[in-house]
């Protein structure tokens, strides 16, 4: 028998009515993707499958298929997993309905942690607008393998598949009203803010169980996390990806063949991934210390020989133009100072405001320049502090270290 192929996109086909019959019982309902000898390749609306012809008793086309009601995003919601002041993974839940169809999604990253591999977990479950069950999709993927529970429910009957190490078992039983699936189920409490006891489906095991689920509980679906969640958005899991991704193998194959004594860049970037914020540090004499919070003082590169630094804050939005920007900042810092004032004007370019300035703290006097990066919801500092007697020698390094600073939004 060949295996099903599920694959990760997203497909919006809640509204087809194409319908395959399976040699085993039950029917599968969706739009006919393509068909052949070998294969049926049907869209549902969790994803795509390919249905091997000799499981295929008869296939029928819808040929007045409605046209597809316009879909409405009610959550769509990022997160990152926190362990131990760091990133150990992300999330992302994405609720939205069209039509009659309620539709829950979970996309779940895990990276690797001690023995254990990086791990993707994928959960797509749909029900009607009185929540009973029409699709669901759990894949859970690690390298070298994955493992995937789906079904549909037709009628009365609930045809299950499950696939693991390339060999796939369908199974259709019959089904009565009165169970839902727990994703809508859980979401529907968030987003009403009403507490709910319900009888779902565990789309794994196939079994029923009541649950309680509440309003104000987790941010995520139960399950498969004991550490801290952080709201984040999609830029910063874009980001977070990109510095967890593999290295470049080109890249990796240049250095290599490089002689001992040839000099080598020693900056390197430092990533503060919960706040969004990428610096390059000159070289390893600059220590970076992170905060694992989004806002407030994010993180802080300091130089051990001259104990200049760059520090990065995060601060909610402020109304007004640039001089009301740089007023809150000021006044801001002004609370760990003795005295703050300006030199020169505030400029302005591609975006961002940089200020001159001079602090005092007791007998020691030092100078800055601040970076203001306006972004949704807020703006980030970014500022370069030397003392007065070290300044000039420290200035070029500061500005190189401010000039490096990208902003995921």
């Amino acid at each position: 028998m060949r295996s099903i192929l599920v694959l990760v996109l997203l497909v919006l086909s809640a509204q087809a009515q194409d319908v395959v019959r399976l040699r085993r019982g039950g029917t599968l309902r969706g739009q006919i993707h393509s068909r052949s000898a070998e294969t049926v390749v049907l869209e549902l609306a969790s994803g795509r499958i390919s249905i091997p012809a000799s499981e295929v008793t008869a296939v029928e086309r819808d040929p007045d298929r409605p046209a597809a009601a316009t879909r409405k995003v009610l959550r769509d919601e990022w997160s990152f997993l926190m362990r131990n002041g760091s990133v150990a993974g992300w999330c992302r839940v994405l609720h939205w309905e069209r039509g009659e169809h309620i539709q829950v999604e979970e996309q779940r990253t895990y990276l690797p942690s001690g023995d254990l591999p990086r791990r993707e977990r994928r959960r797509v479950e749909i029900v009607d607008r009185d929540g009973r069950p029409r699709e669901y999709l759990w894949m859970e993927t690690v390298p070298g393998g994955m493992e995937v529970w789906s079904g549909q429910f037709v009628g009365d009957r609930h045809v299950r598949q499950h696939r693991r190490n390339g060999v796939l078992h369908t199974r259709s039983s019959s089904w009565t009203d009165g169970v839902s699936l727990p994703l809508p189920v859980w979401s529907t409490a968030r987003t009403t803010g009403l507490d709910r006891v319900a009888a779902v489906l565990d789309p794994r095991t196939g079994l029923a169980e009541q649950r309680r689920f509440e309003a104000n509980g987790s941010p995520l679906p139960a399950g498969g996390w004991d550490g801290r969640v952080l709201p984040t958005t999609a830029a910063r899991v874009a980001l977070a990806i990109e510095v967890n991704a593999t290295g470049n193998p080109l890249e990796m194959a240049t250095e290599a063949k490089l002689h001992p004594l040839t000099p080598r860049d020693r900056s390197r970037t430092v990533h503060h991934l919960p706040g969004g914020m990428s610096l390059r540090a000159p070289d390893v004499i600059w220590i970076e210390s992170l905060n694992p919070v989004t806002r407030g003082l994010l993180m802080q590169i300091e130089n051990r020989s001259t104990f200049s630094r760059v520090e990065v804050h995060a601060f909610a939005d402020v109304k007004g133009d640039n001089a009301a920007l740089v007023g809150d900042l000021l006044r801001t810092m002004g609370k760990s100072y003795d005295w703050i004032g300006r030199i020169g004007p505030a400029r302005t370019s591609k975006g961002a405001v940089t200020q001159r300035i001079e602090l005092r703290q007791g007998s020691e006097r030092m100078q800055a320049v601040v970076r203001i990066l306006r972004r949704d919801g807020g703006y980030v500092a970014v500022i370069g502090i030397a003392s007065v007697k070290r300044w000039f020698s420290e200035k070029e390094a500061l500005l190189a270290i401010l000039d490096s600073a990208t902003l995921a939004k």
